[in-house]
């Protein structure tokens, strides 16, 4: 029997070539997009990469710095639809000198509004890395995703200052209450070297998918079902 998890529903969607979640064709949608904001950036001084519409977005940018044999690269795939959000940002900095830096970022943030009350799971995981802990000054380096709603943050996972490697996954499930809701996603390399380090590729990444089936779908009963066998754990 397959598994009956918001993990399992996401991963078989995915296999399946999927980006996003259509589960009930004849199911209303769940979400009306009120804001989008998608953007890349790589080198210092670059124009950005601007996205505002939903849909998927498959951009990347890399910038090359010949006097630290540097390079600056950001990417996004992601979806936003009318049953949830997914996607994988990434952005890397790499340093070929010393007292020098890299910027890199890919962001993105939406607003939308749920018309009732809806169950809603987020999974993936981000990662941090930085080869040169210590001798770094980190501007603005980061990953991470943050959901918030009418009464603040609802979930938030987040790493701000990258040690080595540091990698956590995203765990979320539970039903969100009618209204206004914010979804932050972050992959930041802003930095800039003190003194002579360890060559090497500082990333942040964040992979994530976020789901909020439209009502009387397969995917909605499966994760109605799993809360209310978490309720009852409990």
């Amino acid at each position: 029997m397959r598994s009956c998890t918001p993990l399992a529903v996401a991963s078989s969607l995915l296999a399946s070539g999927a980006m996003l979640f259509h589960a009930g064709s004849a199911a209303a949608d769940t979400i009306t997009y009120n804001t989008i904001s998608r953007s890349l950036v790589a080198g210092v001084g670059s124009v950005p990469l601007t996205n505002s519409t939903p849909g998927t977005w498959v951009q990347q940018m890399q910038v090359f710095d010949p006097s630290n044999d540097g390079a600056s690269f950001a990417s996004q795939n992601s979806t936003l639809a009318p049953d949830g959000l997914s996607g994988t940002l990434t952005a890397r900095a790499t340093d070929g000198a010393a007292t020098s830096g890299g910027v890199a970022s890919s962001l993105l943030t939406t607003t939308f509004t749920l018309t009732s009350a809806t169950p809603c799971t987020i999974t993936g995981s981000w990662l941090c890395q930085n080869p040169s802990p210590g001798v770094v000054t980190d501007l603005e380096s980061g990953a991470g995703l943050v959901l918030s709603g009418p009464g603040g943050t609802v979930y938030s996972s987040v790493f701000a200052v990258a040690t080595p490697v540091f990698t956590a996954p995203l765990s979320f499930a539970d039903t969100l209450p009618a209204g206004t809701y914010t979804l932050s996603v972050t992959a930041r390399y802003t930095f800039r070297e003190l003194a002579p380090t360890e060559l090497g590729a500082r990333t942040a990444q964040v992979n994530f998918v976020a789901l909020l089936p439209a009502p009387g779908s397969a995917a909605t009963l499966c994760i109605a079902g799993l809360l209310a066998a978490r309720r009852r754990r409990h």
